[in-house]
């Protein structure tokens, strides 16, 4: 195996002035200076997100296809033939999430992009289904970075990447359905730079949330963890393929889809006033009874308020009735919106 590149992320950090967290280059930085600025690059021109936070795995072997359509809830098939990226979940026996995935084609492989702290289980997941199949799994973290371009002239600018850098560009992808640049690291700083060249202006984090929450765009470790099934976070809709063959978790998957519902979804939240929510929020009735709690938070430049995600039982997201939100002796009126929630607006 080739020898690991150095990481380039702080690089990249310190040629274009992010705050980063701790100073930490495994976290995303939460802007370049201005993240109201970088919103508006991200939904009006093209801006561009470093992605730390992704760990690839590559699956090679003349079987990979054949094997990875009983892995994943996505139909393998149509990889390259018009969609080089594909949404996907990777489910245990009960239906709940193992991980969120995207499958990149990459010549001969297909990559799995994921996060970053799933790439150790999922590999040994997976690793245990392999029997008689010609399928090789390979992390390609240490070799392999991800970059994200949002915005009108995305796909533009990512189309302009030198193939020849060993990079790979795909439309329509990751969380928010923009372009990923799948990249080897030494070729980072150098493709980052191009793209600003190019006029893409980098974001960082905060940016990114905002569109997201407004978007309605579940995230790992936000709204998708284990204890989630996919059609709770609307994922069904974009990640399952239902005319496909047996993959695990699909029965329960299955029977989901005939009872028409589950018993939580997620929904959009808005206060009626100019109250704080804010992410483990436990949200009730007007009566007391506990009905959901809110997982993410962002002020939203679209509706000029904050915003919130979060899972309610069905019954009270379906009714969209006056809720309240509780947290630390707080208490606040909230209302429901559907996602994406600034596509809907709250008087």
């Amino acid at each position: 195996m080739e020898a690991a590149v150095r990481y380039p992320w702080p690089d990249i950090f310190a040629r274009y002035s992010a705050v980063v967290p701790n100073g930490d280059a495994v976290n995303r930085p939460i802007s370049f200076g201005d993240p109201l600025a970088e919103y508006h690059a991200c939904s009006e021109a093209a801006g561009l997100m470093s992605r730390p936070d992704l760990g690839v795995i590559s699956v090679s072997g003349a079987d990979r296809v054949s094997w990875l359509q009983g892995m994943v809830t996505q139909d393998v098939g149509p990889l390259g033939e018009g969609r080089p990226c594909l949404p996907a979940c990777i489910l245990d026996s009960t239906g709940h999430l193992r991980a969120e995935a995207w499958l990149v084609l990459r010549g001969d492989s297909i990559a799995l992009l994921l996060d970053q702290t799933l790439v150790e289980p999922i590999l040994l997941l997976l690793d245990s289904f392999i029997i008689m199949e010609r399928v090789e799994l390979v992390d390609q973290s240490d070799f392999l970075g991800v970059l994200e371009l949002l915005g009108p002239a995305a796909a533009r600018l990512a189309s302009g990447v030198d193939p020849d850098s060993g990079c790979t560009t795909v439309d329509d992808c990751l969380e928010l359905r923009g372009s990923a640049v799948v990249a080897p690291l030494a070729s980072l700083v150098p493709v980052f730079g191009e793209l600003v060249d190019d006029g893409a202006i980098p974001a960082g984090f905060e940016a990114w949330e905002m569109l997201r929450v407004e978007r309605g765009g579940p995230r790992w470790g936000a709204e998708l963890d284990s204890s989630v099934m996919p059609a709770e976070a609307g994922l069904d809709t974009t990640h399952i393929s239902f005319t496909k063959g047996c993959y695990v978790g699909q029965e329960i998957v299955a029977r989901l889809r005939s009872r028409g519902h589950t018993n939580r979804s997620l929904v959009g939240l808005v206060t009626s006033g100019s109250e704080q929510m804010c992410a483990g929020m436990q949200v009730a009735t007007l009566d007391g009874k506990s009905v959901g709690r809110i997982t993410s938070v962002a002020h939203s430049p679209r509706l000029g308020r904050e915003l919130a995600m979060g899972y309610l039982r069905h019954d009270a997201s379906r009714d969209k009735g006056d809720l309240v939100g509780v947290s630390d002796e707080r208490r606040m009126e909230l209302h429901v919106l559907s996602l994406p929630a600034a596509d809907e607006g709250h008087e």
